[in-house]
Parts: structure tokens; C-alpha cells; sequence
């Protein structure tokens, strides 16, 4: 049984894999309400569950304390619905082959303070052994046409997708070996687990029973900020400016403008980087006096070769030293990556990449991420996300001692997402067999907001696209809460109770868009947006799209329906949390460019801490018809439609209203959310009528987690039946092999040996 902590904090989470019965607490279980609903859930690392402790016992600071909640390794969930009147609940960790390897090199073990994996911001990595596949974010249910029965994906933004056996729920083999995947960082950077970056959300044809994904590279562009502040901070003049910064600091305490300060921390740094570049050492002494003779002769020697005569002459004989400069430049280019979007296909078999041109025959560039793809029956919809992978997001807490630092580092290197979102749209029959690139066209004009997740319908008539999108206006959905944040409506520090969680304070109202896009041409022919305030000065707000997050719909993801179109679209909004707001990302976002909501109004609303509600949007007429507001400390955290078994038709109108909407939940028992008992609970609403409340809860005092993401229901589940399948010993056995050194080589391979190869037995 999970670890008992009385009273439950809301970030408690269990890593321990459980099979538990859930038992009906209110309400009756529908007969009807069948299959098997997986969620996702984050549990933390090999060196801590949830919450993370602040300090280790020997009484030293925890370095993993402030790692956000996604930083965890991926915990599936499975709710069993098969048999009426009852739920079963079976839970496992996801364990790729670098989750033995990060078990290995745990805290505590012999080379844990080398090779170790660490939590930095959203990654979890190490220089010599490179990037956790966390395996914790999506679902993805399929059925190849070379499979006997569906088998399920496990999805991560910074990793392979993984093929699960559905029925054991153990991970069965990767899509695509390592030397498919182009990875994230320089080539010269040969890790054994390379960082991929592709999607979380790959897209699923039912009808052509076919896989869609990217693998993409950005460039590695380090801010000047960071890395005066780095180089100060980690030389002589350390102290002296860590004081000069507490100087700077109180003598600005009282500005309204937070850009002028972060300028003059800006000007603070690079003076004293410059300091440190004209600071008089022995080794630069020595080098100054050892290179004259060279820099004299070297400005005699360009007067001298400028002459006609001397300048062929020198033509001929320089030729050994400018081909020494193109191998030093292969050198360099081996250090850097370029800006490149490749779109994957894969069909159960065969795995093929093309790299995506725009119509000017350009390689595309990713500046944020691609967390999101949809596929309609002619083409493949990849968006530019606002989930950033970037400097910002890979600090933690580097000077524990000093929470100032920190912060300042945080100010210094983020950015606020872009308030809008590029388009790129592919046709699927411009995917050729033995082509290495292919066409996209960008859309002329992007769509007018940012957005996280979005769907498309999947028929297209007439190539016109038909996209729902959720804009997450001025929320920040990779930021989470550090332990140096301060709450921007207190003026105090943020409760460390919520240390990791999500910063999604809202600086604004989130909004639906539905948008109808020329296929051929890109351009945008319709489009509607829409928001709800509700009554903000009333306990029962009513409908609203305060803090949108996670959406569902019939046949959202599945392997066996495409979602030829969608009608309906059930939605949660979280409401705005007082504790949520801080300081950080209200001055990110106080100057919103796509505002609606006054700030003054914003913080008014946030004040009065709106509670969770689910909504349900008609999407002809883009307006909520129905909705159900929760209770103080309840809150949605996955949603899932649930058909009914029957004979109804997609031309039925009732078709896309027939079913359940599943919902995990947190719920605490107390009136207030630091000193809470928080248990988990499922929730069960009739989707035609969720005003009515939920028909069922369920419950069991033992499951134990904080927060679950994305899920997907299927009918059935089944023993991994493909052909498909890569040996973990083949697949980093040449991985390993493109280490530069023999002795590499060896001491990865003896590792893998030891510690990887016998959790992966080879196939039957």
C-alpha cells in the first residue's frame, strides 16, 4: 500500500504500481458505461515521489526540490469498466530502458555525482548519458494493419513513442530505432539515450490505418544574459557581485517597471564581464607576452600578401592550411544543429521521414514546440504549440543558498510565448516512397491567438480544414512554481505546499477558436472566436472559459473511428487561483498584446478564486449549452468521452452525445487549500446532461496521485500482437558504437550489460 500521510497534501502521488477496486460512493454505475479508460499520471523520480522533499536526511538541501510536476516518470493508469457493476484500477510505471538506467544511477549509488541523471526545469538528464524518455504525457490507441489486435503509445515531447501491450501494460518496443530518429542536440554530442524531439499529441488514422509524427531540431542559441550572470557568478568577482546585485536590488525595490530593473541587473553583469576579460592573470601575462612576436608578424605578413605578385603565390602555397581550416570548420558544424522539421510516418511496419519545405522551398524553422498534431483525410496540421523546451525552462534552483539569484536568473532568460500560432499544412498524397523532402505550404498569416491543443475534423470538402483550438491566453503552461516565487496578490512567497506545480495563473481569459482553412492555399476563409466570462460576482458563475485546459469529444482519439466532425466539445476551466498568480508571471504577461480582459478586472476575478466547472460547447453555434460547476476544493484534473454501445450513426444527431464523460479528480476535505486532505475520485456525467451532475463517484482511499493529463478510452485491450518489434540490446548496441572512443565504448556497453539488457529479454 501507497505511503499513509495524514492530512494528504494536494502533490502527494504514489509510485508504488497498484490493481484496486473503486467503490461507488454516490450515485449508481451505469450498466452501459463500458470499456477501459487510460490516463496518464506523473509520479516523480527514482529519488523522490511526491511531494519532493525540501531536504534529504541528512539534513543538506534536496536538489530535486522545486522540479516541476511534469518532470516525473509517466505512472499509466487503466479504469476497467468491462464488467457491469464493477471498476477495477490496475497502475504501472513506465520504464524504458533509461529508467533502469536512472535507477542505477540513483541517488546513493557509486557514480550517481558523475553519470547520474538530474532534474533540470522540464528535462531530466546527465552530459554523459543524455536525456530521460519520461513516457508521461499522452495515450495514443492504434490498430496497424499488421497488428492481430490494437495496441496502445506512450507519448512524450522529448522522446520515442513507445508500443504497449495494452492487457500486461508493459512496454513492448519503440517506434522507429535510435538511428531513425534525428536527435535534438549537436552531432558531435553522442549520448546513449539522445534527446528526439517530436510530439506528444501523433495522430492516429483509423481508416488508413497510419501514424503521423515529427522529428525536428532547433538551433542552440545561449542568451548573453545567462551567460555573463554564469561566468561572474563562477569567478573571483562572485561575491562582490552577489553584493553589488543585493545593492541594485534595494534601490529599486520601489520601481513600477520590472523591464527597467532586469535591464539594470543586465548592465550589472556585463560590466562586470567585462571586468573579468580585462582582470590581469599570470596565464594571460604569459600568453600576451608568448603571442606578440606572432601578432606583429601576422599584421606584417597581411601587408606583405596583399601584393598582386605575392597574393598568387601565396594562393598556391596556402593551400595545406585552408584545407586544415575546412576540416576545423566540419569540426564546428559538428557543434551546432540546424533549424529542421522532418514529418514521420510509420504503419505498423515501415518508418519513413521526409523533411517538410515551405512554398519557398525553405526548411522549415520550430521556434517553440510541436506539442500537438491533427491529420484531416487529405492532409497532415502541424502548429508551432506555445510549450517552450527552452534556456529558461532548465533551471531549477542553481544557487539554493540564494532564492535572488534564482529568480533573477529566470527573469533574465524567459520569454512570454508567442501570441499567436504558425500553420503548416502538408498534403498527404505529396508523401512519396524514396522522396527525402516534401512540400508544406505555411499559412500566409498565422492564427490570431497562441494555443496548447487544438483537433481537426476529418473529412475536409472541398479541402476546406475545419480546426478547434483552445487558446490558453497569456497562461504560461510550461511554467510551474519555483520555490523562490512570489504570489503577485499577497506580496508574500508562494505556499510550498505548491513548489512544481503548473504556473497557470491566469493573466487573461482563455478563449475557443473555430477556424475553416483552404487546404490549398492556406488561407483562412472563416473564423470564430469565442469567451465567457460568466458571472464572476456570483457563487454559481454559471458557463465560462476562465482557465481552460484538457478537452474531450466523441472518437477524439481512436483506433477505430475517425472524428468526422465535431459537434460538441466538453471543456474544463480550472478558474482563476489566487495562489496560482505570481509575480513572475504577471510581469510576463501585464502587457498582453491580445488582452480582453483588463488586468484590474483579471486580478479582481482571481481574488475571488473561481471555482472548477466542466463546460460543453456547440460548435455550430460556438456557444456552451450545458455545464456544471464543482465545489470548493474539487478540481478536474483528466476528461474522457465514453461511448454507449448501440446502433446509433454519426448521422444521427444524438450520436455525438451518447455516452459519458469519465473524470479523475482531486478533491479535499477541509476549507482551505494548504491544510486540505486531499483523496482522488472518479466522477461519471451523463454527457447529453452534465448539468445534472455526475450519475456516479468512485473511489478508493488507496489510490493516491496529484494530477493526471491526458487519457483515451478504448473497447478493448489485448496482448501485444505485431510483427513490429526492436531488440534493446541491437538498438543501443549501435547507439553505443558511435561513442568517439573505444574506452566510451566499453565502460557504456558493460554498464548496459549490467544494468539495462536483462529487463529486456529477447522476444519469443
Amino acid at each position: 500500500m501507497p505511503k499513509k500521510i495524514t492530512p494528504r497534501p494536494l502533490m502527494c502521488t504514489t509510485r508504488e504500481e497498484q490493481k484496486l477496486t473503486l467503490l461507488v460512493t454516490e450515485g449508481e454505475l451505469p450498466k452501459d458505461l463500458t470499456g477501459y479508460v487510460f490516463a496518464l499520471v506523473q509520479a516523480g523520480s527514482v529519488n523522490n515521489e511526491l511531494p519532493i522533499p525540501k531536504y534529504l536526511p541528512d539534513g543538506s538541501i534536496n536538489p530535486e526540490f522545486g522540479t516541476p510536476l511534469m518532470n516525473g516518470d509517466g505512472m499509466l493508469y487503466r479504469f476497467d469498466f468491462s464488467t457491469p457493476g464493477k471498476v477495477e484500477l490496475t497502475t504501472r510505471l513506465m520504464k524504458p530502458p533509461c529508467f533502469y538506467a536512472d535507477l542505477a544511477l540513483a541517488r546513493g549509488t557509486t557514480w550517481n555525482g558523475i553519470a547520474g541523471f538530474s532534474s533540470f526545469g522540464i528535462s531530466r538528464m546527465n552530459l554523459l548519458m543524455g536525456f530521460r524518455n519520461e513516457l508521461n504525457t499522452a495515450f495514443v490507441p492504434t490498430w496497424f494493419k499488421n497488428a492481430g489486435a490494437p495496441y496502445g503509445l506512450l507519448t512524450y515531447d522529448v522522446g520515442r513513442h513507445y508500443a504497449l501491450d495494452t492487457q500486461s501494460m508493459e512496454l513492448v518496443t519503440p517506434i522507429g530505432s535510435n538511428n531513425d530518429w534525428i536527435p535534438g542536440t549537436p552531432p558531435a554530442m553522442v549520448q546513449p539515450f539522445p534527446m528526439v524531439q517530436t510530439t506528444a499529441h501523433p495522430s492516429f488514422d483509423p481508416v488508413t490505418k497510419e501514424l503521423f509524427s515529427v522529428n525536428y531540431t532547433r538551433s542552440l542559441v545561449a542568451s548573453s544574459h545567462s551567460d555573463n550572470m554564469m561566468a561572474v557568478l563562477k569567478s573571483h568577482l562572485a561575491t562582490e557581485a552577489e553584493a553589488a546585485l543585493h545593492k541594485l536590488l534595494d534601490s529599486e525595490k520601489g520601481n513600477p517597471d520590472p523591464k527597467v530593473v532586469v535591464q539594470k541587473i543586465h548592465d550589472l553583469f556585463l560590466g562586470y564581464s567585462q571586468k573579468l576579460e580585462q582582470t590581469p592573470s599570470p596565464l594571460k601575462t604569459l600568453k600576451k607576452v608568448i603571442t606578440w612576436p606572432f601578432r606583429a608578424g601576422s599584421h606584417v605578413f597581411r601587408q606583405i600578401v596583399g601584393l598582386p605578385m605575392i597574393s598568387k603565390l601565396w594562393s598556391i602555397i596556402s593551400w595545406p592550411i585552408r584545407k586544415a581550416k575546412g576540416l576545423i570548420q566540419k569540426e564546428k558544424d559538428k557543434m551546432s544543429i540546424p533549424n529542421r522539421v522532418h514529418l514521420v510516418r510509420f504503419d505498423g511496419e515501415n518508418f519513413q521521414t521526409w523533411e517538410l519545405q515551405d512554398q519557398t522551398g525553405t526548411s522549415i524553422r520550430i521556434d517553440q514546440c510541436i506539442h500537438q498534431t491533427a491529420i484531416t483525410r487529405d492532409y497532415v496540421v502541424l502548429v508551432d504549440t506555445s510549450f517552450k523546451f527552452s534556456l529558461d525552462l532548465l533551471i531549477n534552483n542553481p544557487f539554493p543558498h540564494n532564492y535572488t539569484i534564482d529568480r533573477l536568473l529566470r527573469e533574465l532568460t524567459a520569454k512570454p510565448m508567442l501570441p499567436y500560432s504558425t500553420c503548416y499544412l502538408v498534403r498527404r498524397s505529396d508523401l512519396k516512397a524514396g522522396s527525402t523532402t516534401v512540400p508544406c505550404i505555411k499559412m500566409p498569416a498565422p492564427i490570431p491567438l497562441e494555443t496548447v491543443h487544438f483537433s481537426a475534423e476529418y473529412e475536409n470538402p472541398d479541402n476546406q480544414i475545419t480546426l478547434l483550438m483552445v487558446h490558453n491566453s497569456a497562461v504560461c503552461m510550461s511554467e510551474w512554481i519555483r520555490p523562490y516565487d512570489i504570489n503577485q496578490l499577497t506580496g508574500q512567497p508562494s505556499p510550498e505546499y505548491l513548489t512544481g506545480m503548473f504556473s497557470i495563473g491566469d493573466m487573461d481569459i482563455s478563449r475557443l477558436g473555430k477556424y475553416t482553412i483552404d487546404g490549398e492555399t492556406g488561407l483562412m476563409k472563416e473564423q470564430t472566436i469565442m469567451y465567457e466570462k460568466g458571472n464572476t460576482d456570483s457563487p454559481e458563475v454559471g458557463p465560462n472559459t476562465w482557465g481552460i485546459a484538457l478537452y474531450t469529444f466523441r472518437d477524439i482519439i481512436s483506433h477505430t473511428t475517425p472524428n468526422s466532425s465535431i459537434p460538441y466539445m466538453w471543456f474544463m476551466s480550472n478558474g482563476p487561483d489566487p495562489e496560482m498568480l505570481t509575480q513572475f508571471i504577471y510581469n510576463l504577461y501585464d502587457h498582453y498584446p491580445n488582452r480582453i480582459i483588463p488586468v484590474e478586472e483579471v486580478l479582481k476575478v482571481t481574488r475571488q478564486d473561481i471555482n472548477f466547472s466542466l463546460n460543453r460547447l456547440n460548435t455550430e453555434t460556438m456557444k456552451i449549452d450545458d455545464h456544471f460547476q464543482l465545489g470548493k476544493l474539487e478540481y478536474i484534473r483528466s476528461l474522457q468521452f465514453v461511448p454507449r454501445p448501440g446502433s446509433l450513426t454519426p448521422s444521427d444527431p444524438s450520436y455525438y452525445t451518447d455516452g459519458y464523460i469519465v473524470c479523475t479528480l482531486e478533491a479535499g476535505i477541509g476549507t482551505d487549500e494548504e491544510t486540505a486532505d486531499y483523496h482522488n475520485e472518479v466522477w461519471v456525467f451523463d454527457a447529453a446532461k452534465i448539468s445534472a451532475g455526475p450519475v456516479c463517484k468512485l473511489v478508493n482511499p488507496d489510490m493516491q496521485f496529484c494530477f493526471s493529463l491526458h487519457s483515451a478510452w478504448m473497447d478493448r485491450v489485448d496482448a501485444y500482437d505485431s510483427p513490429y518489434f526492436i531488440p534493446v540490446q541491437e538498438d543501443y548496441t549501435a547507439q553505443i558504437a558511435k561513442m568517439p572512443s573505444s574506452l566510451e565504448q566499453k565502460l557504456f556497453t558493460e554498464f548496459f550489460k549490467k544494468n539495462v539488457y536483462p529487463h529486456f529479454p529477447p522476444r519469443a
